[in-house]
């Protein structure tokens, strides 16, 4: 399929975001989950058709992404961290850990680490707001 198809449509989305953040004890995460549900669709075996393809089901999305439990100690925080993905091809689940290294009152340096499968990292800054 191709982008720009209009296959798929915008949805209103329910929200949920939580931070905890006691003493040593930090927690964040977020949930999404759409309104309606999406197409799902067959993988092509190449060739290239003019009909727009049909829809093997439908699935709503639904994302949990970012969320942790951790403990921190002076500058760094560790801990357990997790995200769910349900969009298009079923369920995708990863877990792993999480590093994070204050560097200023509100500047963090992050380093996630995901599996299974493939082990996947992902780094960024974080920038908090007040």
């Amino acid at each position: 399929m191709e982008f720009g198809s209009n296959q798929f449509a915008t949805t209103p989305t329910f929200s949920f975001r939580w931070a905890y953040d006691r003493g040593w004890f930090v927690t964040q995460g977020l949930f999404l989950r759409g309104s309606r549900k999406t197409p799902v669709f067959k993988e092509e075996e190449g060739g290239n058709s003019e009909a727009p393809p049909e829809p093997v089901s439908y699935v709503r999305p639904t994302i949990s992404d970012g969320d942790h439990v951790s403990a921190r100690w002076k500058r760094v925080t560790v801990g357990g961290t997790w995200e769910y993905i349900h969009f298009r091809e079923g369920d995708e689940w990863k877990g792993g850990g999480r590093l994070a290294v204050r560097l200023f009152p509100r500047v963090s340096a992050v380093l996630y680490v995901l599996g299974p499968g493939h082990v996947e990292w992902r780094g960024g800054i974080l920038v908090e707001p007040r």
